[in-house]
């Protein structure tokens, strides 16, 4: 059957209001009138709607890119006015009026519609438009076996052709897809023309703004470069700012077992916790007198699981350390990490010094001497404790209350 005047009126008049930026669910809708017939008014609505679909694509990112083509077949019906299965070839939904930006952009609406038909037809004609290799590359994962086959054989086609930045934008798509019968090693291998021995470009993706980006080079850069990765990987540790990947540059580099004492010091001091407590296990495994004298200096780090893998190295070393002392020494300097340190390793006379840090202005110390007080010696400090679910401070009197709960198990 035929699109009805009346779709044809409402249909201008969405587009006159503006009603099509820019949710990818009203451009779906849209898409319908690429099924009309040719003749003049329909030819004239279907490359406006061209048009707002090329806007759409300009610069998509990845996020929307995915959504939008999620998007497209939960909105689109096989039912609508056309059988989409009757379109052997693509190109009939495009006018002669259209611009290459705007045939292109149908052609790429057109794989992600619901017709499976559709999308492998589609897919098999989007090497001809430049910038398509990212669109490509998401029907690899498609649920269909003719359409990713055909997403293959076309992603190899157009590879050789396609841009640095075009290879750039599809490699988030070979991180965290889901599995379906398709094996992503399988698929890495048709990117080995264009990364494999390609320092430029993996400079590239190593420097890419997208997180993804990124980790996918730090993930397949042995792989591709062997030779440049150890001195690429060492380069990037100093300006990567994401601290997982800093800590996977780092497992990277230890897995390879070269020598990484240039590395230390910048990794003892990231601001990630695990860098700096797999900095110092990995520095005591190669060399246990500088990590014993590096865990000294982070007995007083600002993360617990630090302070306590320090602490091990240390007793390690020197068992008769006596960690009381040394954080009874330093309760002037670091009060809340010298509180925090308090265990059954200290007497209850210890309780005098901390009990004056119940008073302290600062509500961290305070709450830090209140848990103290009641590991050390409970029953003295209950009513004491007790009282500060009146405190004015939110957090002081949650830490009582908490404090009290805990109580029948001390």
């Amino acid at each position: 059957a035929m699109l009805s005047a009346s779709y044809y009126t409402r249909l201008e008049a969405d587009l006159a209001r503006g009603q099509f930026a820019p949710q990818s669910s009203l451009l779906s809708g849209f898409f319908c009138v690429f099924a009309g017939p040719q003749e003049e008014r329909a030819d004239a609505i279907k490359r406006r709607v061209a048009a707002i679909l090329a806007t759409y694509l300009e610069g998509i990112s990845y996020a929307r890119l995915l959504r939008t083509d999620a998007q497209m077949r939960d909105t689109t019906s096989m039912e609508w006015y056309a059988q989409w299965t009757r379109y052997e070839d693509p190109d009939t939904l495009l006018t002669a009026s259209m611009s290459p930006a705007e045939r292109r952009a149908v052609l790429i609406f057109a794989s992600f519609h619901c017709n499976g038909y559709l999308r492998q037809r589609a897919v098999r004609k989007l090497p001809d438009y430049p910038a398509t290799l990212p669109f490509i590359a998401l029907r690899l994962w498609d649920c269909v076996p003719e359409v990713r086959r055909e997403a293959a054989h076309a992603f190899e086609r157009h590879l050789p052709q396609a841009t640095d930045r075009e290879v750039i934008e599809t490699l988030p798509l070979f991180l965290g897809r889901p599995q379906r019968d398709t094996d992503p090693a399988s698929l890495l291998t048709l990117l080995e023309p264009r990364l494999n021995g390609n320092r430029a470009l993996f400079e590239q993706i190593l420097a890419d703004p997208l997180r993804r980006v990124r980790q996918f080079g730090i993930t397949t850069l042995r792989t591709f470069l062997p030779t440049r990765c150890n001195e690429m990987l060492s380069h990037r540790l100093a300006c990567e700012p994401d601290p997982y990947l800093r800590r996977r540059i780092f497992q990277t580099l230890l897995d390879s077992g070269q020598d990484l004492g240039f590395l230390y010091d910048r990794l003892l001091r990231d601001k990630y916790p695990p860098n700096r407590l797999l900095a110092l296990q990995s520095l005591h495994r190669d060399d246990p007198a500088a990590g014993e004298t590096m865990a000294r200096s982070l007995l007083l780090d600002k993360n617990a699981r630090v302070r306590y893998a320090a602490q091990q190295l240390v007793l390690r070393h020197e068992p008769a350390f006596d960690l009381p002392a040394f954080y009874r020494g330093r309760v002037g300097e670091s009060p809340l990490l010298v509180l925090a340190e308090v265990d059954g390793s200290w007497s209850s006379e210890d309780t005098l010094w901390i009990e004056p840090f119940l008073d302290h202005p600062r509500p961290a110390i305070c709450r830090a001497a209140m848990a103290a007080l009641m590991r050390l010696d409970p029953w003295r400090y209950v009513s004491r404790i007790r009282a500060m679910l009146d405190s004015p401070q939110h957090g002081i009197a949650q830490t009582a209350a908490r404090l009290l709960r805990r109580l029948p198990l001390l």
